[in-house]
């Protein structure tokens, strides 16, 4: 590998989704397998997230969107469990999106802003929100970057469109998380 990178020798540029038409940046994208084997890349653009069919990676395909209210322009990360994606936004609600048909994916659920904070609820209107989620392998979304330096875990297993809380950690302020094998990584 060159000093200071990786080689990307191996690396072949396929293709290129335009995003003129949309919000003008990306926070963060994530992929997701459906049950028919077809791959789509989830794209946080901001005001709300594309599910972009890449099964042809030379030509991607745009399937659907999911539109963010008026105001709402801090989408920052999506992960998936089951056929349910979850958005966080900086200073509003994690969005849950039902991928079962990724050609017609629908906003089912939320977790209120107003949840995301310790102690809840929030005492201002621009506290709560997240900055970063993980899903781990046993169906439990952690919820990062959250305002009052928590860690919030959710339990998605019972019922994904309304998860419930399970646990908060609290140190100091986390911006990014990874869980595996029981173990929080921040």
């Amino acid at each position: 590998a060159p000093a200071g990178g990786i080689d990307q020798s191996k690396v072949t540029l396929l293709s290129h989704y335009h995003l003129d038409d949309f919000f003008h940046w990306v926070a963060d994208v994530w992929g997701y397998l459906d049950g028919e084997g077809r791959e789509y890349a989830l794209l946080c653009k901001g005001n709300g997230l594309l599910v972009i069919d890449c099964t042809d990676p030379a030509n991607p395909v745009l399937a659907s969107s999911v539109a963010q209210p008026p105001g709402h322009e801090d989408m920052k990360d999506v992960k998936t469990w089951e056929h349910f994606a979850y958005a966080c936004q900086e200073y509003g609600d994690i969005v849950i999106v039902d991928l079962s048909d990724p050609y017609d994916a629908v906003q089912v659920g939320a977790i209120p802003q107003g949840e995301l904070c310790h102690p809840s609820p929030c005492n201002f209107a621009q506290d709560g929100g997240a900055h970063n989620i993980f899903i781990d392998d046993l169906g439990r979304l952690f919820v990062a970057g959250v305002h009052f330096r928590t860690v919030r875990i959710y339990d998605l297993t019972a019922d994904p469109t309304d998860p419930q809380l399970v646990g908060v950690y609290s140190n100091e302020y986390n911006h990014d998380v990874y869980a595996d094998g029981g173990m929080l990584y921040a």
